[in-house]
């Protein structure tokens, strides 16, 4: 979208390569696994990578950049996870989570309205933490941002 100039500035995960953008982070976004109240990970205190990949899970869709993320961090720890079901919405993840679907790794900012609810629960994983991501703007080059997208940028130094 912002190569070809449909919007101005985007909020995003990690802008993509390859093209003529400035970008800066404000707040990191840690992955972790949740599941529905009742699952038994969830009365441990601590459940081990090796105990949490003998789960199903169910995924972001094969590319994604948090699927992507996902298997990179399961190949750091030579460790292979079981998809049950692949999906490319994280509110669909989340559902077929708290029917206990499987487990799944979502982005701690997307669950403030299911941990209220009480209808997931984080799984409490120990050893190396799973990767976060940094959420940030971008935009286009400064040639092609208008007046007033200028100014914001330069009051929050981008």
């Amino acid at each position: 979208m912002l190569d070809k100039n449909e919007c101005d500035l985007v909020i995003m995960g990690s802008p993509p390569d390859g093209y003529n953008l400035m970008a800066s982070s404000f707040l990191e976004n840690p992955l972790v696994v949740v599941t529905y109240p009742e699952d038994r990970l969830t009365a441990k205190k601590k459940v081990s990578l090796k105990e949490l990949v003998k789960e199903e899970f169910v995924m972001r869709e094969e590319g994604s950049g948090t699927r992507i993320a996902i298997e990179r961090f399961f190949a750091e720890q030579e460790l292979e996870f079981k998809t049950k079901m692949d999906m490319s919405n994280n509110r669909a993840i989340k559902h077929a989570a708290e029917e206990g679907l499987g487990l799944a790794i979502v982005f701690m900012h997307t669950l403030e309205l299911e941990i209220k609810a009480k209808t997931l629960k984080i799984v409490n994983v120990e050893g190396k933490a799973f990767p976060s991501i940094l959420i940030g703007m971008s935009c286009s080059s400064k040639e092609n941002v208008c007046l007033l997208l200028r100014r914001f940028l330069k009051i929050i130094e981008l």
